[in-house]
C-alpha cells in the first residue's frame, strides 16, 4: 500500500534520500574504505568501514549518545560548523594519519584516536572546547585551538598533558568573539576562500606554522 508523502517528510533534515555516506576514504594499505554514514537516515552519523575484498561492512566508531546533540557545543565550535555548513551530529569528522596508521575521530565536543583497526579507542579530551584537531604526518603528535590558543599533544605518551604554545590571545567576549586568536583561520578565509584550518605542521612533525588574527578596533 502506497503512502501519501506529507510537508513533514519534505522539511526533514536529511531530505529524503540524502542520508549517503561521505566524507569517503581510504585507510592505509588502500584495502578497506571508511567513511561516514547514517544508517537510520537521521543526521546522526557514525564511523564505518568496507572491506574491498570481500563487500563486508561494519560500524568501526559508535559516537557517546550526548554528540547526538549541538547543546554541549562553545559558540567558537557552533560558529565554524556553520561556516563549514556541517548539519550532522554524532562523529562530525575523522582522519587517518598521512603515514603510519592513527585514527583520529571528532564526535560532539570530544576527540578520540586509535592505533589501526584493531586498537583500543583512546579519549583525549578535558572538557571539550578543542577545535581543528589535526595529527602530524606521522600520527605521533596532535595540535588543536583551544580558548584562542594553540596547544600540541604528544600522541606517543599514554598520560602527556596537552601543551600550550601562544599566549596572547584575547578573552572571549560577551557573546563569544574573540579579536585576537592563534591557529584559526579568519572569517573570509572560512567563508570565501574555503581554508578552515589556521595552522600547519612541518612534514617532519617538528614545527608548527601558525597565523594570528587580530580583529581588535583599529
Amino acid at each position: 500500500m502506497s503512502r501519501r508523502i506529507t510537508l513533514d517528510d519534505i522539511a526533514q533534515l536529511p531530505p529524503p534520500g540524502m542520508a549517503v555516506p561521505n566524507s569517503v576514504r581510504f585507510a592505509p594499505g588502500g584495502n578497506l574504505v571508511t567513511y561516514l554514514h547514517s544508517p537510520g537516515g537521521s543526521l546522526t552519523q557514525e564511523l564505518w568501514a568496507c572491506d574491498l575484498a570481500s563487500g563486508r561492512e561494519w560500524r568501526l566508531f559508535e559516537p557517546p549518545s550526548a554528540a547526538a546533540s549541538e547543546e554541549s557545543l562553545s559558540r567558537e565550535e557552533a560558529l565554524r560548523r556553520e561556516r563549514q555548513r556541517q548539519l550532522g551530529t554524532g562523529v562530525s569528522g575523522y582522519a587517518w594519519s598521512e603515514q603510519g596508521d592513527t585514527l583520529l575521530v571528532q564526535a560532539g565536543n570530544q576527540i578520540f584516536v586509535r592505533r589501526g583497526l584493531e586498537g583500543e579507542w583512546r579519549s583525549l579530551t578535558d572538557g571539550g572546547g578543542w577545535l581543528d584537531p589535526r595529527m602530524s604526518r606521522d600520527g605521533g603528535r596532535l595540535a588543536f585551538v583551544r580558548d584562542g590558543e594553540l596547544y600540541a599533544l604528544d600522541l606517543t605518551t599514554e598520560d602527556a598533558a596537552p601543551l600550550r604554545l601562544t599566549h596572547d590571545a584575547s578573552p572571549s567576549g560577551e557573546y563569544g568573539d574573540r579579536p585576537v586568536t592563534n591557529g584559526l583561520a579568519e572569517y573570509i578565509a572560512q567563508e570565501e576562500m574555503d581554508r578552515s584550518t589556521g595552522f600547519w605542521w612541518s612534514p617532519d612533525g617538528r614545527r608548527l606554522a601558525f597565523e594570528q588574527v587580530d580583529n581588535s578596533p583599529a
